[in-house]
């Protein structure tokens, strides 16, 4: 099943359950789908003016 053209991500993930006779696999959000949200959506935050440095100004000699 795993090496099929056509197993998705979720009979992917009911094979390896069954294989390890668990659940977890199947909880296992798509990563397919999550690329697909942060793409239609855009970042998750946008950092605007800050910089990694800090300016000479902030400094006390």
């Amino acid at each position: 099943m795993l090496d099929k053209s056509d197993c998705t991500h979720e009979k992917a993930m009911k094979a390896w359950d069954n294989l390890f006779c668990t659940d977890w696999f199947s909880k296992q959000p798509d990563p397919s789908k999550k690329a697909q949200v942060e793409k239609a959506s855009g970042p998750a935050v946008i950092k605007q003016g800050e910089s990694r440095y800090a300016s000479n100004e902030n400094r006390h000699a």
